[in-house]
């Protein structure tokens, strides 16, 4: 007859005792929503960052993407997901991506915890009115006064004496830059000239590309004969129609910034937020509130770093000789534009 061993029923318990906890832990703890209204390189960028983050601060699945939703530009298709996304019990955080996301999740849900980034104007679009906090279920990661910034930054460097803009009507991030490069334009003692026009009709519906792409061009052909240096916001439609701002700076000779997403497409310089920063600080929030801290207690001021990029082919193309403390001081550099993005020279005349 085999003895049994006197320590075996202990470690018979132990192993069951062991294999319910590790059953209990098995999986995810806690699932995650990431709702973004169109695809965008920033957004994506954010998005990547914050899944990946997640994925270091976590261990055995503690959080888990449980619905990762594009409506690709369908704005009726966002509505429709974010309603969902209330009515669900199995959602415990929601991560939103750019200004139609989160406005819309914020006004919809008011239990579940929200973070928010890459949303030009979070004041000016009615999300916020105090930084520090929101006294409610929500939080993220922005940069006050975002343009102001960007644009001192610029003239740091390039001490311009007149700058263009051109903005979509109707966009809340874009009527806010317009409205703070406006009062910076008084304080550094610039002429600043702008233009706007919609993307949609009166009854909302969206205009044809080749519309927009004449609206653009419009616009572009009213600013740019009047000043030496241009600010490009930051825009879906202004990526995918860069050509249009290459074809005006090149006529006019004009030293061009905006968001680093175009600096391949031929801006100068490319001032702007570090989405994969911001989306990693959101995957920190998020796991600082999943583990019991309140978004209200987390302050939505904390994207104050700006990254600085040149492109030496842009500059070179409008016969611009870059100083050297703006090389000097760039994260990167870039000698390439995108062929695509390159105007057509006219012949010369002999």
């Amino acid at each position: 007859m085999n003895k049994i061993s006197p320590y075996s029923g202990l470690i018979l318990a132990l192993f069951v005792l062991f294999s319910i906890l590790g059953a209990a832990h098995a999986g995810p703890r806690y699932n995650i929503a990431i709702v973004q209204h169109q695809q965008f390189a920033p957004f994506q960028h954010a998005h990547d960052a914050f899944v990946n983050n997640l994925k270091i601060l976590g261990k055995d699945g503690d959080y888990r993407i449980a619905d990762d939703f594009n409506a690709n530009s369908n704005i009726k298709a966002l509505e429709s997901k974010i309603k969902e996304l209330s009515a669900r019990a199995d959602i415990d955080l929601v991560f939103t991506i750019g200004t139609h996301s989160t406005k819309r999740m914020v006004k919809a849900e008011k239990k579940k915890p929200i973070i928010f980034t890459i949303v030009g104007d979070p004041q000016n679009a009615g999300i916020i009115d105090n930084w520090k906090s929101s006294g409610a279920n929500f939080t993220g990661v922005e940069t006050p006064e975002y343009y102001s910034k960007v644009v001192r930054l610029m003239h740091h460097f390039v001490p311009f004496k007149s700058l263009g803009m051109i903005y979509l009507k109707g966009s809340p991030s874009h009527e806010a830059g317009i409205n703070q490069i406006r009062k910076l334009s008084k304080e550094l003692g610039f002429k600043f000239v702008h233009r706007g026009f919609p993307l949609r009709n009166k009854n909302r519906v969206p205009f044809p590309r080749n519309q927009i792409r004449r609206n653009m061009q419009s616009a572009l052909e009213t600013v740019c004969p009047n000043v030496e240096a241009f600010f490009v916001q930051t825009s879906n439609t202004f990526t995918k129609e860069f050509d249009l701002f290459m074809a005006a700076f090149q006529k006019y000779h004009i030293i061009s910034a905006g968001d680093p997403t175009n600096i391949e497409k031929g801006l100068v310089m490319g001032i702007g937020k570090d989405a994969n920063r911001f989306g990693r600080q959101c995957a920190q929030y998020a796991v600082n509130i999943l583990n019991g801290t309140a978004p209200a207690a987390l302050p939505m001021d904390v994207g104050s770093k700006l990254t600085v990029d040149v492109n030496l082919k842009a500059a070179e193309m409008i016969d611009y000789t870059p100083p050297f403390e703006l090389i000097s001081g760039a994260d990167n550099l870039y000698q390439k534009v995108f062929a695509s993005n390159i105007a057509p020279q006219e012949p010369k005349t002999r």
